[in-house]
């Protein structure tokens, strides 16, 4: 297939830029994962996400604007640099990623005005939208939101 690429690297912010506006569908299938922003960029780009529900990708995966697949197959979690398991990680069938893939492509077009209304979903977590949070959960006297975050308490 031509039309899919598998990407596992961090690519630099100009191939970054260019990347995720070309994609037809933004997929991701982690075993968990911080609130990260490619999910969130990807739904303000109004690009179709797949994404597993499972860690902090739950709170994207329980709005209507993505493509949720089950992700419950709990496993332990190898941490390098303790040399030790430490936690869980949590996979999913063959057969549900599968699925999510197929109804995506079988139902594009519902999938993409889904997103598009998760656009405005996503607004919620720009800086200038999160700033009254940041103050009211530590009372800072000044925030600084920039290149290099800072909170002078």
């Amino acid at each position: 297939m031509r039309n899919v690429e598998l990407n596992l690297n961090c690519l630099p912010q100009p191939q970054y830029l260019d990347f995720m506006p070309s994609l037809d569908c933004y997929v991701n299938l982690a075993k968990g994962e911080g609130f990260s922003i490619p999910p969130r960029e990807a739904l303000d780009l109004g690009i179709p996400t797949v994404l597993t529900d499972n860690t902090a990708l739950k709170t994207l995966c329980r709005t209507k604007y993505v493509r949720s697949v089950p992700s419950h197959i709990r496993e332990p979690t190898w941490v390098e640099i303790f040399l030790q398991y430490h936690g869980e990680w949590f996979n999913k069938t063959v057969e549900d990623v599968a699925r999510a893939l197929k109804e995506g492509y079988n139902n594009y077009s519902a999938y993409l005005e889904k997103t598009q209304h998760g656009r405005a979903w996503v607004k919620q977590y720009l800086l200038k939208n999160l700033k009254p949070n940041y103050l009211n959960l530590v009372k800072p006297q000044k925030i600084i939101l920039g290149h290099r975050d800072e909170l002078k308490l």
